[in-house]
């Protein structure tokens, strides 16, 4: 995977020997304004004005909410559904696998509906985004409350409400998962790291919460902590829902124009080019002496 990074991934879209000139022209465009062209004009990053920013925090805030629905499904649903539902080891490997192939399929279908949503003009940006969050937080806590109320005799019903459940997380990845790169755009690398840093606290402390409450592995544990995910989850969902910001914080908008830019950069391969030339010339003049002489 990393020599396949390593492979495709450059550090600009004009640098890319493989990327056709209209999607080219197409990102340049509209990343206009938001981030410069050439990787010196933004090297220092303004860590105090990231970390006093209440929409950094409301950002990680959902993070960690959804990445604690995120960690108690990979941690606990295979327990579950072998220890509450009742399957063998070997369905259980095929049967946990579904519902994260219905959230990879719903991360990519949400994506280009809140794309189109977008470009339509039917609804501002903030507001696609706060509904596609809503979704993906709301959905899967809510399916997942009720497949802990489902008694081991439908098991299947459990299973389906988890796989639905998770269909409704891949469409989180049209909320929180974009902020970022449209709130600061500029420093969006630099805002995943923080995020995912923070958000890898659920992966320690939620699957020891849950072995906490699951020490007898009852239906009535599972629910308990199936409740508890609802409610970070929830938590999550409403703080970003009424926090979050839709356009690029002011103190990370570009402060110069690229074509400014552009300009200077000419002017200084022109003198470059100018010198070169005189240097030559010199020499051909000294050349020409020596020979007479």
């Amino acid at each position: 995977m990393t020599c396949i990074w390593f492979y495709c991934v450059y550090d600009s879209p004009e640098d890319h020997p493989r990327i056709s000139k209209p999607e080219r022209d197409y990102i340049e465009e509209s990343l206009h304004g938001q981030v410069h062209k050439y990787e010196t004009k933004h090297h220092e990053i303004p860590w105090r004005n990231i970390f006093t920013s209440s929409v950094t925090w409301v950002m990680v805030f959902t993070q960690v909410c959804s990445t604690w629905g995120l960690y108690t499904l990979l941690t606990s649903l295979p327990t579950f559904m072998f220890e509450v539902l009742k399957f063998d080891i070997k369905s259980n490997g095929l049967l946990s696998s579904l519902p994260y192939i219905a959230a990879w399929l719903s991360m990519n279908l949400s994506g280009t509906l809140a794309d189109y949503m977008i470009e339509s003009g039917k609804l501002p940006k903030i507001y696609v985004r706060r509904i596609w969050n809503s979704i993906g937080m709301f959905g899967p806590g809510l399916f997942l409350v009720i497949a802990g109320h489902i008694d081991c005799s439908l098991a299947w019903l459990a299973i389906t409400m988890m796989v639905i459940g998770n269909l409704f997380y891949g469409c989180i990845f049209s909320g929180i998962s974009t902020s970022p790169m449209e709130v600061l755009p500029r420093y969006a690398a630099v805002m995943f790291g923080i995020m995912n840093t923070f958000g890898t606290i659920p992966g320690m402390v939620s699957p020891a919460i849950t072995a906490l409450i699951t020490a007898t592995q009852s239906a009535h544990e599972w629910r308990t902590v199936f409740y508890i995910n609802f409610g970070i989850l929830s938590l999550g969902a409403i703080v970003y829902f009424f926090f979050i910001k839709g356009d690029v914080i002011p103190w990370a908008i570009v402060s110069g124009d690229d074509d400014d830019y552009d300009k200077e950069l000419s002017e200084i391969e022109m003198e470059k080019k100018m010198k070169s030339e005189n240097k030559h010339f010199d020499s051909a003049t000294s050349l020409d002496t020596l020979v007479r002489f």
